[in-house]
């Protein structure tokens, strides 16, 4: 059934001038907004719920950071902007948490994401969701990213919290793991979920100018096809209000799903690229940290510029990931090790050695890659050259699927096919 439900229908070559579409336009007077009945509040009952106890950490509790001048404290209930009323809590993060809102303006549901007060993320986020609403773009992959709807500040014991309004999404296809056996994807899901993210990459990396930099199972979520599920939500506060905790200066709630996390949808749904928290814009070339440490390309590991070839790299590992349920590097060094030392091997025994060109280009070419080479003590190896380990044919790794890694898995940035050039790759496609 899988393969019926979540065959891409998406056929059309990856080309610039076949993926833009001109699109209908609709004209509303002006004032219609405005001249229809605002959506009542509702009111929620403050009585009928779960109360946790004070010594127990709930969710961004957890984070040492947390305070409640950190966070903002929410309400289910509150109207934020005079216009998005909180119908319940959808989930939290690092740095922000998620609130399923009513939008009593445009009669709709919305979420709220609310950062923390001093995040640098929600700076970088809100400069590139500005930047891509700003081009009004016809690039297909304009439609496969999640738009902010609105944006504005919230006030609270003197200190300001960025909040971004989205479209509701559903399932991410990191929850959608668990519904396969031995949380592996079928090809059929895989190949699907990489055209659309090839095509989202494509117009951020080509008309936006926009390096992703967190590619991960967590950052790809489907549409909502049956809106039911945001109105179930709604009432269920009403019926089930939410388990909280109290405490003298805030209250923390649990979070509730919107129940896709208890099966696989019953029809396909598209999948929507998110979280540009740690994007980076406006330049070809940048410098500096970026990507989870299991996804990181290696000219960012080794403090080289990087551009946009390095979401490519960290797109091939995310593939090796939901294809196998493995990571194809460790990522754990030893106490006191360096973490770019600690890359040497594990790239060395995936991929092979590094082509002197990239070597040369590292700032550590000694201190690293010649350790490796001649043993820790400076003696010569006896190890002959290494050769890639997993990244070869086999009964599970197919010839054309190792083919499709290898163009995103090479060490120099400028040999990595561009996310257009993948889309046409003869794995991908067959």
């Amino acid at each position: 059934m899988a393969k019926q439900l979540w065959r891409s229908s998406i056929r059309t070559p990856l080309q610039s001038r076949v993926f833009h579409a001109s699109t209908p336009q609709i004209t509303l007077p002006p004032g219609w907004f405005a001249s229809r009945l605002a959506s009542p509040i509702r009111r929620f009952p403050d009585i009928g719920f779960n109360v946790i106890n004070s010594t127990t950490k709930v969710e961004e509790e957890r984070w040492s950071w947390c305070s409640s001048e950190a966070f903002y404290p929410a309400d289910i209930g509150e109207l934020l902007h005079s216009r998005y009323q909180i119908m319940g809590k959808l989930g939290y993060g690092g740095h922000s948490t998620a609130w399923l809102c009513r939008d009593l303006k445009a009669h709709k549901y919305v979420v709220a994401k609310i950062c923390e007060t001093v995040d640098f993320s929600a700076e970088r986020e809100l400069l590139a969701y500005t930047r891509i609403s700003s081009l009004k773009s016809s690039h297909t992959g304009y439609s496969l990213l999640r738009k902010m709807l609105d944006t504005f500040e919230i006030g609270n014991r003197g200190q300001k919290h960025t909040c971004l309004i989205h479209e509701p999404l559903g399932m991410s296809l990191e929850t959608c793991w668990s519904f396969f056996p031995d949380r592996k994807f079928p090809d059929v899901i895989i190949k699907s979920v990489l055209k659309h993210l090839l095509i989202a990459l494509d117009f951020l990396h080509t008309e936006a100018g926009i390096v992703h930099t967190d590619l991960k199972a967590a950052s790809v979520l489907f549409s909502i096809f049956d809106e039911s599920i945001l109105k179930d939500h709604e009432n269920n506060q009403m019926t089930h209000p939410s388990a909280r905790k109290t405490t003298d200066e805030t209250v923390i709630y649990e979070s509730r799903g919107l129940g896709w996390d208890k099966e696989i949808p019953e029809r396909p749904s598209r999948p929507t690229l998110i979280d540009l928290g740690e994007a980076r814009c406006g330049s070809d070339v940048h410098q500096g940290l970026v990507q989870p440490a299991a996804y990181r390309a290696p000219e960012v590991t080794f403090n080289m510029p990087w551009n946009s070839s390095a979401d490519i790299w960290n797109l091939g590992v995310l593939t090796w990931h939901l294809r196998h349920n493995e990571l194809l590097f460790t990522t754990t060094p030893r106490e006191g090790e360096d973490m770019a030392y600690h890359e040497i091997p594990r790239m060395v025994d995936e991929l092979g050695m590094p082509p002197a060109e990239f070597i040369q280009r590292s700032n550590f070419p000694r201190l690293y890659f010649d350790d490796y080479r001649k043993g820790t003590d400076g003696c010569p190896t006896t190890r002959p050259t290494p050769s890639p380990k997993r990244l070869i044919p086999s009964e599970t790794t197919p010839e054309d699927f190792v083919a499709f890694m290898k163009k995103m898995l090479t060490c120099l940035p400028e040999e990595r096919q561009s996310a257009e050039q993948l889309f046409g790759d003869a794995w991908l496609n067959s």
